[in-house]
């Protein structure tokens, strides 16, 4: 009987251990993915390479859209060309701000992997950010998205948290905060299963299958110990 336990405990280790754990990663011979590759006119493990270089990988992206253009010596060049800036100065801009150390190049940064991604980030490091300033119209879009029935029913809702409407000028930070309480209200795990249906709930359970993997794993020792050792 104890060593049919046994067997039994291993083959549920390595079951959940072989399990996907990237169901909604990006596969390489996606359509969408061979599709984009084309629009941006790199190759497939080039691609890849350079992914890898940054310490990524597909797997880490759920869906093309994520992605963009590599970080090269041509991707950069309407970055330089649209805010006038040369290659010293450009990089002097990402050290003051910590994306490089003294010493490094623009290539060598490691939070930012495309030259999308280094455009709005140098924009906002010269021109700052300023977002939509409140109003009726906006504000009632975000009334109706997180469903408060007026104005008024927002203003009591941030008034749990000593906040107010009056506190924000822009109505995307409005929107954050709301977000963000929302999730310590434990309601965007709900919303977010809504949004994303079957697709969230698989991916959930494999995670959650990962991390009970993980535990068997770790005690399987001693389980194994109680089983054959155990009087």
């Amino acid at each position: 009987m104890k060593q049919l336990l046994a067997s039994l405990l291993l083959a549920i280790i390595i079951g959940f251990s072989v399990s996907p754990h990237t169901a909604l990663a990006i596969e390489a011979d996606e359509p969408e993915f061979e599709a984009f590759l084309k629009d941006i006119d790199w190759e497939e493990k080039d691609y890849i390479d350079y992914l890898e270089s940054k310490d990524w990988y597909l797997e880490d992206f759920w869906s093309v859209d994520e992605l963009g253009t590599p970080l090269s010596e041509e991707s950069i060049q309407p970055v330089l060309a649209d805010f006038d800036l040369s290659r010293e100065e450009l990089n002097e801009l990402l050290i003051e701000n910590g994306d490089i150390a003294e010493g490094q190049d623009v290539l060598d940064v490691e939070w930012i992997l495309f030259s999308e991604e280094l455009y709005d980030t140098v924009d906002i490091y010269l021109n700052g950010w300023e977002g939509t300033p409140i109003d009726d119209d906006n504000l009632q879009e975000l009334l109706d998205l997180y469903e408060f029935e007026s104005k008024e029913a927002l203003e009591a809702h941030l008034n749990e948290y000593g906040e107010s409407i009056d506190d924000y000028e822009y109505i995307e930070d409005l929107d954050f905060s709301i977000e963000f309480y929302s999730m310590e209200d434990g309601d965007y795990y709900e919303e977010d299963m809504d949004f994303y249906g079957d697709d969230f709930s698989e991916l959930y359970s494999l995670s959650t299958g990962s991390a009970f993997a993980d535990s068997l794993i770790v005690l399987s020792p001693l389980i194994l110990e109680m089983l054959f050792f155990q009087q």
